[in-house]
């Protein structure tokens, strides 16, 4: 496979900054594929947590795993369209955590990865290098993300 930079103006190349409370909640990304480096960690919290790939294609929305992790790593309780479980069953699908020592370089491949960043504490900001790539040319971020995100559009 081949890997093209994101074009996308505002978020092809960002720097993440984790304040003390700060986090991701659980997502998948846009992008195809991320190299993030780990620039600083937080005194406390603020782990990268991930599943192995949950979905088969940027439109599968993994309904029944989604649900699952969401159970499981939560106090809320979940039931998707089609996750054929209610709010009390379904497979335990798997959580890892990624080591994020300053200078780890890891490449992820998001867009088929739940995952989240869990709350930062003390003083000391997080901060994590975040590159964006596909596997085609010419992909960028769709305006809702950038503005959720950057709090502004490219358009």
């Amino acid at each position: 496979m081949s890997a093209a930079m994101s074009v996308d103006p505002i978020g092809a190349c960002t720097i993440n900054v984790f304040r003390e409370g700060w986090h991701h909640a659980w997502h998948f990304d846009e992008a195809e594929f991320t190299v993030t480096l780990s620039l600083q960690a937080a005194d406390e919290g603020g782990h990268f947590v991930f599943t192995p790939p949950l979905r088969t294609s940027a439109d599968d929305p993994a309904n029944a795993a989604v649900a699952s992790v969401l159970r499981a790593q939560t106090e809320h309780a979940f039931s998707l369209p089609g996750d054929g479980t209610g709010e009390s069953g379904g497979a335990a699908v798997p959580v890892r955590t990624a080591p994020f020592a300053p200078g780890t370089l890891q490449v992820f491949a998001g867009r088929d990865s739940f995952h989240a960043v869990t709350p930062t504490r003390g003083p000391r900001e997080r901060l994590v290098a975040v590159l964006c790539f596909a596997s085609r040319p010419g992909v960028r971020n769709s305006p809702a993300v950038q503005q959720m995100f950057w709090g502004r559009t490219s358009s």
